[in-house]
Formats: structure tokens, C-alpha cells, sequence
């Protein structure tokens, strides 16, 4: 989302010789910016749900191989842009590196990416914003989902000045 919401709205963020690098490589994609991005995740996404549905060693080869193959492919046709591609990869390693959330951060990264790209770098931050505040209100077997941080009206709490205490002993020994 943010990748599309700064190549939509606010490519003047981006430094010159990175914006002209990236205009020569979407100069002939025939898709918007946004529904590259729907594309490549449609791609991945249905490379994540058959390697899943695979045994093992199977499904880890379909989907580096699938990967690799159908980047490239689509990369090499016209059809998709390196940039892009690049993006998403990141976005999938990021992803998996939490393997009990890959469901949840998979619709939050199609939402943030539809925000971006419909409302720019503002709606990522009022999405962030919306999303945060309701983090702050969930509650997780009767203690507070962000705890110690979130109950703002607990914010001199014994275990905020501990966390804070560790962190700055671990900074300044």
C-alpha cells in the first residue's frame, strides 16, 4: 500500500534517479499502479493456497519455483514490473515470518493497499490510526491486548515503568 500510495500520490518523496529508474521500468505496463499490485497478490496468494494444500517438501518447491517462474514470466512479457514484483516478495517474506498471522496480515495488507491507493499516504495513517485504536480497546483473557501500553489511563502502570526500565538498561548499560 504505501509502495502504491507514494508511485500514485507523492512520487516528489521519491529521490530523482529512484523515480526515473522506476518510470523506465513501468514506462510499458499496460496496468495502473494499484491493479498491478491486485494482480501480483492474486498470483501469490494462489501460490500460498496450493503449496498449503501440498505435502510438505512439495508445496515449498511449488512455491519458490512458481514464484520465481511466474515473476519472471510476467516480468519478461510486459505485463508486470520488476518494482512490483520486488514489493511483493518482501511483503511475502515479511509475512511468513509470523506463520500464525499470515491470514490476518494477508487482508490487512490488501486493505492498507486499497486505502493506499485510493486516499494516499492519508489513509494509510488514518487507516494505522483506526487500526491501533482498536487494538487498544480488544481485551485477551481479561488483560488488555496491548498491555502495558495501551490502557492509556494506566499509563504510570508497574509493568509500563519495568518495560521502559529494561529497555533503557539495555541501551544504556
Amino acid at each position: 500500500g504505501l509502495y502504491v500510495a507514494i508511485q500514485e500520490y507523492h512520487y516528489q518523496l521519491m529521490p530523482l534517479k529512484f523515480l526515473i529508474s522506476l518510470l523506465n521500468s513501468v514506462s510499458g505496463i499496460p496496468f495502473t499502479p494499484p491493479m498491478e499490485m491486485l494482480f501480483v497478490l492474486a498470483l501469490f496468494e494462489v501460490l500460498n493456497q496450493a503449496s498449503i494444500r501440498m505435502p510438505r517438501y512439495v508445496g515449498t518447491a511449488l512455491s519458490i519455483v512458481g514464484a520465481i517462474v511466474l515473476g519472471e514470466t510476467a516480468v519478461n512479457a510486459g505485463l508486470l514490473s520488476s518494482p512490483t514484483v520486488l514489493v511483493i516478495a518482501i511483503s511475502a517474506i515479511g509475512i511468513n515470518c509470523v506463520p500464525d498471522l499470515v491470514d490476518a496480515f494477508s487482508i490487512l495488507r490488501l486493505a492498507v493497499l486499497i486505502t493506499g491507493s485510493i486516499l494516499g499516504l492519508f489513509g494509510i495513517v488514518v487507516f494505522s490510526m483506526g487500526l491501533i485504536a482498536y487494538l487498544c480497546g480488544l481485551d485477551s483473557f481479561g488483560s488488555p491486548y496491548l498491555a502495558p501500553f495501551a490502557p492509556m489511563m494506566e499509563m504510570i502502570s508497574p509493568g509500563l515503568i519495568s518495560t521502559l526500565m529494561s529497555y533503557r538498561a539495555w541501551i544504556w548499560p
